[in-house]
């Protein structure tokens, strides 16, 4: 008497993360073959975990064609591939103080726990869009952007930028700073929806030209008189001197002297729809990168030459001195509310009202 035995899957969603993990085929009744799919950890959103219906038929678990199929091993073992194969895609941007910070974590220094990253670097213009689009798990934003994704991103407590005498510098040439006004001036900003843009409306909300661009493209367009003034971030910080051109402000001062409190620049972002324990589990892993490269300071890694644009390695140094500190291993109460005070600002100054600060963080 033949028996048969049935084993069916229920539809598992994968918290948004990843294509079909598992699809196994039928064994056919002519006994030739049992198919197996693959293991494929995803960044799709919204698939799910799929286990086909299979019947065995004949004595001893064997098919009509005398084939043994030994599901049970390899369901087994797909099962087990699915629990501890999570890939997440993660962006940050090239400059020394993100890739400092992600190193150790992207290149293994560290046990990721499970965890494996399809890494994009890019500028954070770029990434901010990308934030706006839902693209990628997990992401570098600045803080300028937050108010617009804050509904599908959480922030979580390590790898940002936030200090003191951190902030943008608005710079010209030496000819429009004694001839224009602020109010009146052509001003490049390296990007729309960034914190530099935030923070140089807030000292200077009468100003109506404004060109976004890139920011390693700023000092340039200033220099050759396509703008009369450009907001500069980063490494130009350390070089606009060298090119001839003059500060007007120092937005970070600014926001500073005004607000009384550190600047909060950029962070790192999760979407709500992973699981939370893997959102905790991304903000562990971070600050355990970080602290990887904290012991191995002041030696720069090659990971952070090779994405410095050909940038001394002095200017490195002080790029990760200035960006890189303790609230970048932990925000902390006091970095919270940082965030937070950034929020109200931007809502301030866009008449909006929808942010609800109370549930940006990972809780």
């Amino acid at each position: 008497m033949s028996t048969q035995l049935r084993i069916t899957a229920n539809n598992h969603s994968l918290q948004g993360h990843g294509h079909c993990l598992l699809s196994i085929g039928h064994c056919d009744q002519a006994g030739s073959h049992c198919a197996l799919g693959k293991c494929h950890c995803g960044q799709g959103d919204g698939h799910s975990l799929h286990s086909g219906s299979h019947s065995f038929q004949g004595g001893n678990h064997s098919t009509q064609g005398g084939n043994l199929c030994f599901l049970s091993v390899f369901f087994y073992s797909l099962i087990l591939l699915y629990f501890c194969c999570m890939k997440f895609s993660l962006g940050f941007s090239p400059c020394p103080n993100d890739t400092f910070i992600f190193d150790a974590l992207v290149n293994h220094k560290i046990d990721t726990e499970g965890f494996e990253f399809d890494v994009v670097l890019d500028d954070v213009q770029t990434l901010n869009q990308w934030a706006i689009e839902g693209k990628l798990d997990f992401s570098k934003i600045s803080y300028g952007v937050l108010p617009v994704v804050s509904r599908e991103y959480a922030v979580l407590e390590s790898g940002g930028a936030l200090g003191k005498g951190v902030g943008p510098l608005l710079i010209t040439t030496n000819d429009t700073l004694h001839k224009k006004e602020v109010k009146d001036m052509r001003v490049a900003i390296p990007g729309q929806n960034t914190t530099a843009h935030l923070l140089f409306s807030f000292a200077y909300p009468e100003v109506k030209e404004k060109v976004f661009m890139v920011f390693n493209e700023i000092e340039d367009t200033v220099k050759n008189g396509m703008v009369d003034a450009g907001v500069i971030i980063h490494e130009n910080r350390f070089t606009y001197q060298l090119k001839g051109l003059q500060k007007i402000q120092d937005l970070g001062e600014y926001w500073e002297n005004t607000i009384h409190a550190p600047i909060p620049l950029g962070g790192i972002v999760g979407k709500r729809s992973i699981d939370k324990e893997h959102l905790l589990k991304m903000n562990r892993l971070i600050r355990k990168s970080l602290e990887y490269s904290f012991e191995h300071y002041p030696a720069v890694s090659d990971y952070v030459k090779q994405h410095a644009q050909e940038m001394e390695e002095s200017v490195m140094l002080q790029h990760i001195d200035l960006y890189v500190n303790n609230y970048s291993l932990k925000l902390g109460d006091e970095g919270k509310v940082m965030v937070k005070k950034l929020l109200e600002v931007y809502q301030q100054i866009t008449h909006s009202d929808h942010i609800n600060t109370q549930h940006v963080f990972v809780q």
